[in-house]
């Protein structure tokens, strides 16, 4: 039966079960993982029987614990977004980014493919057992960046403040989504829907006459310098919470294609990588040949899924953007090549990395070259002539 514990034990090797060690960190001490090693035991390991279905007919329109989905401000018509990398300080915190529906724009009238408005609704309790994640006024919901922070409402002095928090324990995470046209049992894709904090009891409410102003921006010292450039033109609003439940703070909940999915994860596995490699290089442990060769086999597959029958992508070159792989990248390629230990391994992975960001640069998106041309100034130092002297 359903919930009932089982332990599994091999037919090839009786009196042996399927295990699970207790868990262990791996990985470095700033960004250490936790796992469990699997292998055959002659201790048992109890394992719970879940239910588990495909997403098919009337589960389409319902989005399930775990799911993508966008939060789209329906009056304003901006998407609630937020950015920066794992593991690492927000670099934007919780606004809304405009995108108004313009009929003779065709971008416009579908969905946002960035991964910075991305989300995951969570059921309370579990999204391990495919239910659905519940719509009603009683039923308190979770909000979950694809940066792995949560939604929450903080108080700053006499106001309140929405941010991002790592802690998925913090009561300040739960929200409850209040529908605006009906009842439903379940959170249902294109639903209109009202969103509360449970602990303050104060509503999610955009501010359409204050500008949100990005940090990056922010303390220019030489705004003269390629570091403050605009790359981004897009009209961002700040929003903030009040205790007056707003006609027009409806927000329509809609659904992420799955292809947006996958690609958003092909990238995002990627990240860790990097991360790992770049602390490496902070503490001078030299790589291995193992180690290089499957580094330099992510960044293959990075570069090479940037192109969809050998020409660019600009969805997938937007990805790289929104999980700032180019900046990770660049801090990469900062580090000393010329006499290390390992300087033949690192030109390998150096050279698998500019390749990622020519490939990245492909194409003809004016925003993609303003965001690289952020660093030029960095890569004019990195070009030397046959004779080690620097390009004028």
């Amino acid at each position: 039966q359903l919930l009932d514990q089982i332990s599994l034990e091999s037919i090839k090797s009786p009196g042996h079960y399927f295990h699970s060690s207790k868990g262990f960190k791996i990985g470095p001490e700033s960004r250490p993982t936790f796992v469990s090693e699997l292998n055959l035991g002659v201790e048992q390991t109890g394992f719970t029987i879940i239910k588990s279905h495909g997403f098919s007919g009337d589960h389409e329109t319902y989005a399930r614990g775990g799911q993508f989905v966008q939060l789209f401000h329906k009056e304003l018509e901006a998407y609630v977004v937020a950015e920066g990398l794992f593991d690492q300080d927000v670099t934007e915190d919780v606004h809304l980014r405009i995108r108004e529906i313009d009929q003779l724009n065709p971008r416009t009238l579908h969905s946002s493919t960035s991964a910075v408005t991305y989300w995951q609704v969570e059921p309370e309790s579990t999204v391990l057992d495919g239910e659905g994640a519940d719509l009603g006024p009683a039923v308190p919901v979770p909000a979950r960046h694809t940066l792995g922070k949560y939604l929450c409402v903080k108080q700053a002095s006499e106001a309140y403040s929405v941010t991002l928090t790592e802690d998925a324990t913090d009561p300040h995470t739960v929200f409850k989504m209040h529908p605006v046209l009906q009842d439903s049992p379940e959170l249902k894709f294109e639903s209109y829907a009202r969103i509360e904090h449970v602990i303050t009891g104060c509503w999610l409410h955009a501010i359409k006459d204050k500008s949100y102003q990005r940090k990056e921006f922010l303390n220019m010292e030489d705004e003269k310098s390629m570091r403050a450039l605009r790359w981004d033109g897009g009209e961002l609003r700040e929003i903030t919470c009040c205790f007056d439940r707003r006609y027009d703070d409806a927000y329509t909940i809609q659904k992420v294609d799955s292809e947006h999915v996958m690609n958003f994860n092909f990238v995002a596995g990627v990240v860790p990588t990097l991360q790992d490699l770049i602390d490496a290089r902070q503490i001078g442990r030299p790589l291995t040949s193992k180690e290089t060769f499957r580094i330099c086999h992510a960044l293959r597959e990075l570069r090479n899924f940037m192109l969809v029958n050998g020409e660019p992508c600009k969805a997938r070159q937007k990805l790289l953007r929104n999980l700032r792989v180019i900046d990770l990248l660049v801090t990469l390629l900062k580090f000393p090549l010329k006499a290390v230990q390992d300087e033949h391994n690192l030109t390998k992975v150096f050279s698998e990395a500019y390749d990622i960001l020519h490939t990245y640069m492909m194409g003809n998106s004016r925003k993609n070259a303003l965001y690289f041309a952020k660093y030029i100034e960095f890569f004019q130092t990195q070009m030397v002539d046959k004779v080690n002297k620097p390009f004028a």
